[in-house]
Parts: C-alpha cells; structure tokens; sequence
C-alpha cells in the first residue's frame, strides 16, 4: 500500500511519523502509516457516508475497468488509489 514516494510523503505530512528517528524500522513505518490510514478513512465516513464517497471516487476511476469488473472498493483501496495518485504520481487532487 505504499511505495517510497508515499512514505516520504506521509513522514512530512504526519507527525507522528515526523517525530521518528530516520533510522526507524520499515514495520514500524508501516505500522504507523495503516494507523494513519484508519484515522482518515474514520474522518471520512464522519464526513460522508460510504455510499456517497463511493459515488464519488467513480468519477475518477476508469470507467470500462469499472464497467468489466464491476466490483465496490473498500473505502482502504480508495485511499491507496489517491495516495498512489497524488504522492507516487505527482497529481494534485
């Protein structure tokens, strides 16, 4: 769920992730990071209800892979998509 884009974004982006010695385990990088994942996607179903941000995050995803596959994301791989996007791609959401 992340690459090293990612990883580096999250450690300026997060504090938590911030305060760690640059010389912390990998695990423990991660371990932090699906802590910060699950309090976003918290923040989100406050915010919006899972129905509604689904609706949304359809407007950015391939529509034939959509239409082929025709499955429902878990709100986790929504994420992992906009991570991918902004940090590993560079695009600005």
């Amino acid at each position: 769920m992340w690459d090293i884009k990612i990883k580096k974004a999250y450690n300026k982006l997060h504090k938590r992730l911030r305060s760690y010695d640059g010389n912390q385990k990998t695990a423990e990088y991660y371990l932090e990071f699906l802590k910060q994942s699950q309090e976003i996607i918290k923040t989100l179903l406050y915010n919006i209800s899972e129905d509604d941000l689904w609706k949304e995050h359809q407007k950015s995803i391939d529509k034939e892979f959509f239409r082929v596959f025709s499955f429902r994301e878990t709100i986790l791989k929504m994420l992992d998509e906009v991570n991918y996007i902004r940090f590993t791609k560079g695009v600005t959401i």
